[in-house]
Order: structure tokens, then sequence, then C-alpha cells
């Protein structure tokens, strides 16, 4: 799904750099991709891991461990802003970041027993799952900061298009990594039955949202920050939790865990947005 993912990207970026610069532009991007493979690679590499990592550590994990470990990638764009972006964070903002994240484990706490069907017991917690949400989210932190920083000296240096031209490079650079990382994982089950196996629907969507959301974390990243996208994020959950007994479920309503949660989150933002 990451290649799947990734190549969505690379065809929304190409046709925004064709739409508003013209296909010279969008050559002079493909050309210049190896002198921008060093830049690139960590965070292109990065960001396969990552992904590899949380699936890994959702099946060795219960929901709610996962859900609580997970929210830790919200302090860790913050240290990893702080140490490569220099970006000055108060003591309310350091508390508002703590607060988002206790207000995003309780929006996706669901005490419903159908959460732990296909899960390990909480007594059987994998030693190994902790060590790979907790490596994901520092992965998470680190390759965001580090792509902030390179959106915004693209945004600085050069016209505005070149933030899509460096959106497509990174998908041109992962997407041989994710699919070498795919054939290496689970060469057994692609070669027997395919590497499109299980695609339906709901995986096509899943693949066309995470290939369009890929932009629009460019565009945060290039004119917010990557906390800022963390906050985005954290607001877009609130809403699929307030949505979804009406979309899905009529029967069922907000609990009260959910509801404090949604309560932290909007504390969170204006204690953040706040500048003390």
């Amino acid at each position: 799904m990451i290649v799947c993912a990734e190549s969505m990207k690379l065809i929304c970026s190409s046709a925004l750099i064709l739409s508003t610069s013209g296909s010279t532009q969008l050559l002079d991007a493909i050309r210049n991709i190896r002198s921008s493979i060093v830049t690139l690679m960590c965070p292109s590499f990065l960001y396969v891991i990552q992904n590899n990592l949380v699936l890994e550590s959702v099946r060795l994990l219960t929901p709610t461990v996962f859900m609580a470990c997970s929210q830790s990638k919200i302090l860790t764009s913050a240290l990893f802003g702080r140490l490569l972006l220099k970006t000055r964070v108060t003591r309310t903002q350091i508390l508002a970041l703590v607060l988002l994240v206790c207000g995003m484990f309780l929006v996706q706490l669901d005490l419903d027993k159908s959460m732990t069907i296909g899960h390990p017991p909480l007594s059987a917690i994998s030693a190994k799952g902790l060590v790979y949400v907790f490596t994901a989210a520092c992965t998470s932190g680190f390759s965001g900061a580090y792509l902030e920083k390179i959106f915004k000296k693209s945004g600085t240096e050069c016209k505005e298009h070149n933030i899509w031209c460096t959106n497509l490079r990174l998908s041109c650079i992962s997407i041989p990594i994710a699919f070498f990382t795919a054939i290496f994982c689970d060469s057994g089950s692609i070669s027997s039955q395919g590497f499109f196996h299980g695609y339906d629907g709901v995986v096509i969507a899943i693949v066309i949202l995470q290939g369009l959301g890929g932009i629009f974390v460019a565009a945060v990243m290039r004119h917010a920050s990557n906390v800022l996208k963390c906050f985005s994020v954290s607001w877009s959950i609130c809403n699929c939790a307030l949505a979804a007994p009406y979309l899905f479920d009529s029967h069922r309503s907000l609990n009260s865990c959910q509801v404090a949660g949604i309560i932290f989150v909007i504390g969170a933002t204006f204690m953040y947005t706040k500048k003390i």
C-alpha cells in the first residue's frame, strides 16, 4: 500500500507542476532528482521505515496500548523542531502539547470489547511492539522536522512550485525503497498471491487519500509547521469521532472519554496558539 500511496502522490505532484508551470518545469524536476538524492534519501528512507514499523506495532500491541504510545509522535515533533529548526517552545506550549496527547488518547479510546478481537491480551504486551511504536514516533518527529526545513528552504529560495518539485523527488526516491522493502519482507505472499492481493474499493480509497494527504502535508509544512500539522490531524480525528455515530452507527453516541478528549484538544489548541 505504501508503494501505491507514493505513486499517487507522484501523480498528483506531477499534475500540479504541469498545470502551474508547464512541461518544461516538470522535466527539469525529473532531471534534478539525482542532485537531490543525498538530501532527500534520509526522509524518504525514514518514511518507509516508519510506516512498516507502525504496521508491525499494530499487529503486536493491543489497540489501547498502541494508541497511547503512538501519540508520543506529537512530543517528538516538537522536540526535533526545537533541535533542527531552533523553534522556541514556551512552557505553556509544552503543557498544551501534553494536553493534546492526552486528548488524542481519550478521543481514540474505545472501551468496546470488539477492539480486542484478534489482538493479544493486555498481559501479553510485546516489548518488540513497544520498541517499534516508539521508534516510529521518533522517525516521524525527525523526518517531519527535516522535511519542514526542506520545504521552507525551497519556498524562500525558489518559486512556490518548487514545493511540488520537492514532493515529486521525494516520491521518486521513496517508491523504489518501499518496493524493495515489500519484496524483502513479503516476497512469499507477493509471489503466490500477487502484489495487489486484497485490494478492494476501501483500500483503493485509502491509497488515494494517502496520496492527496501527502500533498496537503507539504503545503502545511511550508506555510505552518510540523507541530501544527499534528494539531490539524488531531482536529480531523475529533471530527471523525463526532461524525461516526451519524454515518455508521445511529444507535451509538460519544462516550465520556471522547467528549473529554475533544475538550482537551480544543483547550490545547487555544493554549498553544497563545504566545506566553
